[in-house]
């Protein structure tokens, strides 16, 4: 916030509403389209709980980039 001179409150809003948003449509993409379809056994839940965490946080900076993005290009470069 400090580093862009972005407003503080207004940034912490935004960034608590895409968190929120992340989270929401992260976890029912995740739930309905992917989980569903995987063949997690014993032998390999390590290596789906890995691709995983590269999924979701794939996904999170996806989704959360357009608020990132609304929160800074209210800012002027000088």
């Amino acid at each position: 916030m400090w580093w862009f001179s972005a407003p503080r409150a207004q940034t912490i809003g935004v960034m608590i509403g895409a968190n929120y948003f992340s989270a929401w449509v992260g976890g029912l993409f995740l739930r309905g389209a992917i989980l569903n379809s995987l063949a997690i056994d014993l032998n390999n839940g390590w290596q789906w709980f890995w691709i995983m965490v590269a999924a979701t946080y794939g996904i999170t900076l996806v989704l959360e980039f357009p608020f990132i993005y609304c929160c800074c290009a209210r800012v002027r470069i000088r």
